[in-house]
């Protein structure tokens, strides 16, 4: 009996036996490595696909935001003028853009569908972590800010609400209101801190991260 097994293992052909083994293994990691790349490709193209998103929504925060530049600059004019105390400078709506605000509307579809997918999608790692701090930290600050800003809007418009009159369209201040707003110059320089603060905020951070990405996820994409 023992004659005979050994017999039988003497007729195998081993390097057959052998090279047909290494065959299968062999297809088995070629067919794993084609799933791979396909899985790759596709979640390149699905990266490619958000970051486009990205480039359209940050355009457009970006123009909502030089918008609020705009009203934040005119703001700090206007409180500049009602601080020089004089009837022939002061303009009738320097009293409306000065108590004004503005309000970031910001595009959240894209970081939106990144958080749905997985913020790992993004294998730029400047990009992603950049990307989570404009939405997360940057975004949410200015809110903030504003919401304080607005705050000082108000108080400075219930004051003037009570010696300037507002007939039609524009504000109308006499020369004995000017004695009167005289008295509220500490709460004028407050608001005018505030839109500097404001345009800064805008211009300085948000604005410049903005455009940094743009440019970083251009470079990705192309």
């Amino acid at each position: 009996m023992r004659f005979r097994i050994d017999k039988q293992i003497k007729n195998i052909k081993w390097k057959y036996l052998i090279s047909e083994i290494l065959l299968i293994v062999i297809a088995i990691n070629v067919g794993l490595w084609f799933n791979n790349l396909n899985d790759l490709r596709k979640e390149k193209k699905l990266e490619t696909k958000i970051l486009g998103e990205f480039i359209i929504s940050l355009k457009s925060d970006r123009e909502d935001i030089i918008s609020n530049i705009e009203t934040h600059a005119k703001g700090i004019e206007s409180c500049e003028r009602l601080l020089t105390l004089n009837q022939e400078l002061i303009r009738a709506s320097d009293f409306a853009s000065a108590m004004s605000w503005s309000f970031l509307i910001a595009d959240l579809s894209s970081y939106e569908s990144l958080k749905s997918i997985g913020i790992q999608l993004i294998k730029n790692d400047k990009i992603r972590r950049d990307l989570t701090k404009l939405y997360n930290v940057d975004y949410k600050q200015i809110i903030e800010f504003e919401n304080n800003h607005k705050r000082i809007c108000y108080e400075f418009e219930s004051k003037i609400g009570d010696f300037i009159s507002f007939p039609g369209n524009e504000y109308l201040i006499s020369e004995s209101n000017i004695i009167q707003l005289k008295q509220l110059t500490y709460l004028i320089n407050k608001l005018k801190f505030s839109h500097e603060n404001m345009k800064s905020l805008y211009e300085n951070q948000i604005l410049m991260n903005i455009e940094n990405l743009l440019l970083e996820i251009k470079k990705e994409v192309n």
